[in-house]
């Protein structure tokens, strides 16, 4: 049956009047925000106050979460308005006004509640690492809830997450992550043009400090033959993981190194030398491999003397020149050889230092005795001394003397001419020639065949005088045997 829209007066036939109060209807609702982040507040919903009935309205709030099929009322929400405050899920709101005439719901308001914004998981990448080296890929799954349009940025930290800056262009689901050379953590920013902006878990990568080799000192050099280097100490290497081994390795032309078989610490014991060597310490870390400074030990070669060679004659004649000695330089070792002239008379059982002979070569004065000579070369490394080269010095020589004058009957034979004390000196040979002189002066004639060492005169009829002449067989000398 139609409602009337006013209070009409109906005269009954009997005379009894009927008052009929208007039609009760509804009010409205407005207002919410929709849609709505989760746990986001709506906001009050606002009622207008219904019109008819009989003019004494109640209310009462009613709420669906299943999309307006099942109805609960609120607790409490009897108001004309009402705030709903956070919701975390979509509803449907409406308010039942009740009049004496009856209840009737309002229009529905529905509040729709986005999921809860929650970030993606990040996975992946490596760590710890070395300096230098790429920490592999960050993947993280995609964000979920919240309004559409999610959209992602890669941030980084050098400060273990107290500053965090965007990495330009890093807007994917996926982070490369390129070569470090700090330790870094990486983050992903999940923005929601509705809901904010939500982070991923922090990936931290632990970098190693760069790997640095140690510093080799010690030693000794430049060095003498087969002596001993001294020992090559190093400081510790820096840097990388654990786990650092060592080995030694020596080089004999600087090139090519070999290791040292049982060398592996910090100090290397280098022992005697012949020849100069380099030497490094190699340092193996599970982040690479380096090297120490290289220690170049120089090694004098060997010291050896050089050799005298005579220039002259031996043996020679007492008080003469022997010549001269040439000599060889000594080898090796140190800058900075000299040499001094040694000499002995005696055999070699003293030697002396022959006074300004420093040179390589040395040329004797006349010599009057047998003389032994060598060079001693002397060198920071060692003094070592030459060849002995022996001059032999015949003694003077001595003609002698022949016997005594005699006194002879008038053609009688002298008794035989002989030597009372012989001839010396020289090389101990000699040659003979008998002389007369009628007057023991100057001219002497020589006696024809008269060349023994004796000499028997014929038988004498005058006065006459003889000598003998000596010579000396190597030449050391010529003269007269006298009486």
């Amino acid at each position: 049956m139609a409602m009337l829209s006013t209070t009409q007066t109906i005269t009954a036939q009997t005379g009894i009047h009927i008052t009929v109060w208007p039609q009760f209807v509804a009010g409205t609702l407005s207002g919410g925000i929709s849609p709505l982040c989760y746990n986001g507040a709506t906001g009050i919903i606002t009622g207008v106050a219904p019109i008819g009935g009989q003019g004494v309205y109640t209310y009462q709030w009613q709420q669906s979460l299943d999309g307006g099929t099942t109805w609960t009322n609120i607790g409490g929400a009897t108001g004309i308005n009402y705030d709903p405050g956070n919701l975390l899920v979509s509803t449907m709101f409406k308010r039942n006004d009740t009049d004496p005439c009856g209840t009737v719901p309002t229009n529905n308001i529905s509040i729709i509640v986005y999921g809860q914004f929650l970030a993606g998981v990040t996975t992946g990448g490596t760590s710890p690492i070395c300096n230098g080296v790429f920490g592999g890929a960050l993947t993280s799954t995609a964000g979920s809830g919240g309004a559409p349009g999610t959209t992602y940025q890669w941030q980084l930290s050098t400060d273990a997450g107290v500053t965090w800056n965007d990495i330009l262009g890093q807007t994917a689901l996926t982070l490369n992550i390129g070569a470090l050379t700090q330790s870094s953590s990486f983050r992903l920013k999940f923005i929601n043009p509705s809901c904010g902006a939500i982070y991923g878990n922090v990936t931290s990568f632990t970098v190693y400090a760069i790997f640095s080799a140690g510093t080799v000192t010690g030693g000794n050099t430049p060095m003498c033959y087969n002596t001993n280097a001294g020992i090559l100490t190093s400081t510790a290497p820096t840097g990388g993981a654990l786990g650092t081994t060592l080995q030694w390795e020596s080089s004999n032309d600087g090139i090519t190194y070999i290791d040292i078989v049982g060398q592996t610490t910090l100090t290397t014991n280098l022992g005697n030398l012949t020849q100069t060597m380099w030497y490094r310490l190699r340092y193996t870390n599970p982040c690479g491999i380096t090297y120490s400074n290289v220690s170049n030990i120089v090694v004098y070669a060997q010291f050896v003397a050089g050799t005298i060679s005579l220039v002259g004659l031996t043996p020679i004649c007492n008080a003469t020149d022997p010549g001269s000695f040439n000599g060889t330089a000594a080898a090796g070792g140190a800058p900075g050889t000299t040499y001094q002239w040694q000499q002995s008379v005696d055999g070699g059982t003293t030697w002396t230092n022959v006074l300004g002979a420093t040179l390589a070569t040395y040329d004797p004065a006349n010599l009057t005795i047998t003389t032994m000579f060598r060079r001693q070369d002397v060198n920071s490394c060692l003094t070592l001394l030459t060849n002995i080269i022996t001059i032999t010095v015949y003694p003077a020589f001595n003609p002698g003397v022949i016997g005594v004058a005699q006194t002879i009957c008038w053609g009688s034979t002298p008794n035989s001419l002989n030597f009372t004390t012989p001839p010396s000196g020289g090389d101990g040979t000699y040659t003979y020639q008998w002389e007369s002189s009628s007057n023991g002066l100057v001219p002497w004639t020589t006696i024809p065949a008269a060349i023994a060492n004796t000499y028997q005169p014929p038988s004498l009829t005058s006065g006459i005088w003889y000598h003998v002449v000596v010579t000396s067989g190597s030449g050391c000398g010529s003269g007269p045997a006298l009486p």
